[in-house]
């Protein structure tokens, strides 16, 4: 578990050093723009439950990128190890 958290903190690294892409930028416009027009048609009880709900998939998102970084480097290190024992 040790190397896990040495991992861990190294992806808390790239993701403080990130660039954003033009790509992800015009996702992430085209998202926040339907979610405003879309959060406008409710009531205030659902917006509170969309928020939830969003909320909890970005958590989601979060773990899972988390995940395959640390699955990732696993998988580089394996290769590595073994190019390098050959």
């Amino acid at each position: 578990m040790e190397n896990e958290s040495k991992i861990l903190e190294l992806f808390e690294q790239v993701e403080m050093n990130k660039k954003i892409t033009p790509t992800y930028r015009k996702l992430l416009r085209n998202f926040i723009t339907r979610k405003e027009q879309y959060v406008k048609l409710l009531n205030e009880e659902q917006r509170k439950g969309l928020e939830e709900i969003l909320s909890i998939s970005g958590s989601l998102d979060e773990q899972e990128m988390r995940e395959y970084f640390v699955e990732g480097f696993k998988l580089a290190t394996r290769l590595i190890t073994e190019a390098l024992g050959k």
